[in-house]
């Protein structure tokens, strides 16, 4: 997990490490399978569940069933490989005896979305269905939740997983002097109060770009999002196709995942509308197109790919 806060200043970095100045920060460990990296994912995994029940203490609550979810992209190896990692990681307790389990029954990160989602009280009807997209570095996440008739419980219809995400953004971040230019021209315009210590070393680091767009992101707040976009659209047009060539391959899939679930379940027949939710790493991408071309071509263009979908 690579960190971006204003305190840690990126000096260099390779696929697997970041130099910072306050250290080595180890990143991009879910798809790596070597011992030594299972061992750095023991350590930070480890490191995480003892904060949490520092935390969890602190409130007066003492856990006693740690419950994990994975990507639905996983296989059965690699699903195997890290439930193995979290078993490790219950026999450590901040407090001698208190004995925590491991449910063996992991989630799909899909389905533990869904689980939070339906808590949140967002309106299904039997006229409509939830469609989220967990748009992730490598991978994304698509969801397909409605209403059972029957039990009138929200039910997750459909889960996917596909290697298309906001990778494709950053691989073109690495290859494109445009990009990396129009990203330093926003960072240094006298308007921009975002300043990041080292991110001239992308003129000469083109492998470091990826790092700053991002660290620029975890910068911006409220309506600061939409000024970038517009700043981009107005130095480099051209790189709006990559959010669009990206966002609409996932509704156009989305399409034919729903096409498929209505042929599947009878209940569905009175469906006429979709909620979309995008969210995770990569979920803004949705609303780069909300700025170039605007707002009603951007909702013409996503209709028209989950349309072509659909079928």
């Amino acid at each position: 997990v690579a960190v971006f806060k204003s305190n840690i200043h990126i000096k260099d970095m390779d696929n697997k490490i970041i130099t910072t100045n306050a250290g080595i920060l180890h990143h991009s460990m879910k798809w790596l399978n070597e011992k030594k990296d299972q061992d750095k994912k023991i350590a930070y995994l480890r490191n995480v569940w003892m904060q949490t029940c520092a935390d969890l203490y602190a409130g007066g609550v003492q856990p006693a069933i740690l419950r994990w979810s994975y990507p639905g992209s996983f296989t059965p190896a690699e699903k195997l490989q890290t439930g193995q990692l979290y078993r490790e990681i219950v026999k450590v307790s901040p407090i001698d005896g208190n004995q925590i389990e491991l449910d063996s029954n992991a989630l799909t990160e899909s389905e533990a979305v869904s689980n939070y989602a339906v808590s949140t009280g967002f309106s299904l009807q039997r006229t409509n269905v939830f469609l989220g997209i967990d748009v992730g570095g490598s991978t994304s996440d698509i969801l397909l939740i409605a209403t059972d008739p029957q039990t009138r419980q929200f039910k997750l219809i459909k889960q996917s997983s596909v290697r298309l995400a906001a990778g494709y953004i950053t691989d073109a971040i690495r290859s494109s002097r445009v990009f990396r230019d129009v990203i330093l021209k926003y960072h240094d315009n006298p308007r921009t109060n975002i300043k990041i210590p080292n991110i001239n070393t992308l003129k000469e680091k083109e492998h470091t770009a990826p790092f700053f767009l991002n660290a620029i992101f975890d910068r911006l707040k409220g309506n600061e999002f939409e000024e970038f976009y517009s700043f981009l659209s107005r130095n480099s047009p051209q790189l709006f196709a990559l959010p669009a060539y990206t966002t609409g391959l996932l509704l156009y899939y989305s399409g034919q995942l729903i096409a498929k679930a209505i042929q599947e379940n009878e209940f569905l027949a009175r469906v006429n509308r979709v909620d979309l939710f995008p969210f995770g790493k990569g979920g803004r991408m949705f609303d780069w197109l909300d700025v170039y071309p605007g707002q009603d071509l951007a909702i013409e263009y996503y209709n028209q790919c989950f349309q072509t979908g659909f079928g």
